[in-house]
């Protein structure tokens, strides 16, 4: 055999060893899952979006509320969000009284400063710094248009006698006239009498709440 005709042989077996090598490359590339994660990359961000929607509000339907003043006492101590302690503020007369332990919501901020406020509709005794487990289920507005004060109303989770109320009007009598005398008279802790203005709903009291969250977060 000619060596002209060896080499041929020869460069037609390179050529093909070459092609397939580069062959296998290409569909390994093509089956390698950096290369399906890329397809499958547009949909991350709506995962995503979708994820923090539903997170937003699963943690807006349960809130911790840290007691500053028990149901029934009439000393105020005041949360302190730079020592993260409770510190005496002042002693109430006796006509400031609320339908249960008032507190605040915290790592939020409402729009004109300050943490949220809420008032929880519970008969078990608690203590200044306590944390309570609560559902939002009211936002009351008080003041003027020009100067809105905002206070949440709450139930206490893993009740079983408000496990059905997801809104004042699941309250009974008794509780719906405690809640009216209360915000219809509402005394804040400078012993100023607020206005009613409105009440909003259990969503809109969980996108009040979201919103202060979100506003605390922008600050840090």
């Amino acid at each position: 055999m000619k060596k002209s005709t060896v080499l041929v042989i020869v460069l037609l077996c390179i050529l093909s060893f070459v092609s397939a090598v580069f062959y296998a490359q290409h569909m390994q590339k093509d089956a390698s899952p950096s290369h399906v994660s890329g397809m499958l990359s547009p949909l991350v961000p709506l995962r995503s979006v979708l994820s923090a929607v539903e997170t937003s509000k699963k943690s807006t339907e349960q809130v911790d509320v840290v007691v500053e003043l028990p149901k029934g006492s009439h000393v105020r101590y005041r949360y302190d969000t730079h020592l993260g302690a409770m510190r005496y503020d002042r002693r109430l007369p006796s006509y400031v009284r609320y339908p249960g332990p008032y507190g605040i919501l915290p790592f939020t901020t409402v729009e004109r400063g300050g943490l949220v406020r809420a008032v929880v509709l519970s008969d078990q005794e608690t203590f200044p710094g306590v944390v309570l487990d609560a559902r939002p289920i009211a936002l009351f507005v008080l003041g003027t248009p020009e100067k809105e004060e905002f206070v949440v109303l709450a139930v206490p989770v893993g009740d079983p006698l408000y496990t059905a109320v997801t809104g004042i009007t699941n309250l009974s009598a008794e509780q719906r006239e405690q809640v009216a005398t209360a915000f219809n008279a509402y005394i804040d802790f400078s012993l100023q009498t607020l206005p009613f203005l409105r009440v909003e709903n259990a969503e809109k009291t969980r996108e009040f709440i979201l919103d202060a969250r979100e506003r605390y977060a922008m600050k840090q």
